[in-house]
């Protein structure tokens, strides 16, 4: 079935304005097996850098692009848990409180972070697609305060602009009717020849209502994935705890602690994109025998497949 979706994407990668660029114009790199080029995003397995915005793990960011092609960003709306904040913009750090704190350019906010993504992928034309997890620590804030889905959204775009793949494209790419969540079980993801170049955000956070809350308002409009935090079957196929029917319908991705690893399989049994973290205590090499798509590390550099890949195909 897979192999038949990839020969007939033609026309829906041409309808979203992307350009599946052959093998031999894809980046070189030895950590990316080149058989990547031809498999689609949902059947490649990823070492991801987790916390890699902060200094202890990264000299900076977009220096973990060096070893792999996930990043994840911690961010908050508060500068000091429940005070402090300026409108449309977001602080990145991993505790409560401390403003910013990140080795980010500049003053290191969320803007900040991603215009360094945004810079590094202007450099590298032509990149395997970078993923970012946007990990948000506290729920929305009130209109008033300008910190809503739709202001994330309208940051992301600004920074990112035709770069991002989004909900919409991804729905575009499956020409199925129905919810996302069906038309990709029915027809997964672009070959990442397709995506060439391409920023995909995802959303993480605060109990899942934080993604109920960004699908609802933002639906196919939405330029952010959402992945909730997944202990069952029903947060990959039914109602997602803490989140209702409408949201529901928008996940094709899944984050998952090292307690609940053994749901990959089942994730990625409806093609969606997987995460796992804080298992750091499990190689690369086993966590993608149990088909995990991105397997979150502290020390990220430090894990390779067998062959020494740290991007390539399931198999």
């Amino acid at each position: 079935m897979k192999k038949k979706i990839l020969a007939g994407a033609a026309a829906f990668v041409g309808l979203l304005g992307l350009q599946a660029l052959p093998v031999s114009a894809a980046e070189q790199q030895s950590f990316i097996d080149s058989r990547v080029w031809n498999t689609s995003f949902d059947d490649i397995a990823q070492v991801a850098c987790h916390n890699c915005y902060e200094s202890q793990h990264a000299q900076s960011l977009v220096s973990a692009l060096d070893s792999v092609r996930t990043l994840e960003i911690d961010f908050y709306d508060d500068r000091d848990l429940w005070w402090g904040d300026e409108p449309r913009s977001w602080f990145v750090r991993h505790y409560p409180t401390g403003g910013n704190n990140s080795n980010c350019s500049g003053i290191g906010n969320l803007e900040n972070c991603l215009s360094d993504v945004k810079q590094w992928s202007d450099n590298h034309p032509g990149h395997f697609p970078v993923t970012i997890i946007l990990d948000k620590k506290q729920g929305w804030s009130g209109s008033g305060d300008q910190r809503t889905p739709t202001d994330l959204d309208n940051l992301v775009s600004r920074v990112f602009g035709s770069k991002l793949f989004t909900p919409y494209d991804l729905k575009v790419f499956t020409g199925q009717g129905g919810s996302l969540r069906d038309a990709v079980a029915q027809r997964g993801w672009p070959a990442a020849s397709a995506l060439q170049g391409k920023i995909i955000l995802v959303l993480n956070g605060h109990r899942n209502q934080t993604l109920k809350d960004y699908a609802n308002e933002r639906r196919l409009s939405g330029k952010i994935f959402i992945s909730p935090e997944t202990n069952d079957q029903g947060d990959i196929t039914g109602k997602v705890g803490g989140m209702d029917d409408s949201s529901s319908a928008y996940v094709v991705m899944n984050n998952m602690s090292s307690g609940e690893k053994n749901w990959s399989d089942n994730v990625k049994a409806k093609n969606h994109i997987g995460r796992v973290w804080g298992n750091d205590g499990e190689s690369f090499y086993n966590q993608l025998s149990r088909d995990t798509h991105l397997s979150a590390y502290y020390d990220y550099h430090d894990q390779t497949s067998a062959a020494g890949y740290r991007i390539r195909p399931f198999d």
